[in-house]
């Protein structure tokens, strides 16, 4: 049951979240030219290690366009589909570690398995890429309100990364 219900969110967040990657490469255009490089080149996303009571997590394909955009990609098990250039394959874990990891600075560990050039861009990406919220606020509200918005969002994921780990250091087996 859960394997359909992953299937369904994942139909209906791909896209936006699509979306909002695309977003954040628009406002980058040393990112776009950097993924340029690879146009046509396909990559997949898998999560491995879903308890079996969850279901599946559906792979998340995408293809680098000419601009150096991202766009859906079609599944290299179809018959006579190429294989991916590159697919990485992130380790599942608790979401709460998950999200404590992201709110510190700290990426999961992810198996890389194919072309090294596409996967150092990708990494370059998420390392550097971020969105300015403040900015596109500011485009809505004006600039005052859009830097206080700013200002509180930076301070409220401070309290978050220090209660995540606050958290973690409370679970069982993770003290020092």
């Amino acid at each position: 049951m859960l394997g359909k219900l992953n299937a369904s969110v994942h139909a209906a967040l791909a896209p936006r979240g699509l979306l909002v990657l695309n977003h954040l490469l628009l406002a980058e255009p040393a990112a776009q030219a950097r993924l340029r490089a690879h146009a046509g080149k396909t990559f997949e996303l898998q999560v491995a290690g879903v308890p079996a009571w969850a279901g599946p997590l559906p792979p998340v394909r995408l293809c680098v366009t000419p601009a150096g955009l991202l766009e859906q990609a079609q599944g290299s098990d179809a018959v006579g589909a190429a294989p991916f250039d590159l697919v990485l394959t992130v380790q599942a874990v608790a979401p709460w570690v998950m999200a404590s990891e992201a709110l510190n600075g700290r990426s999961p560990e992810v198996d890389v398995s194919g072309d090294a050039a596409l996967a150092t861009e990708l990494n370059w990406l998420a390392k550097n890429l971020r969105w300015d919220i403040a900015d596109d606020l500011q485009r809505v509200v004006g600039p005052g309100p859009a830097q206080a918005a700013a200002q509180t969002a930076a301070k409220v994921a401070h309290g978050a990364a220090g209660l995540a780990r606050a958290l973690m250091k409370a679970m069982p087996g993770n003290r020092p």
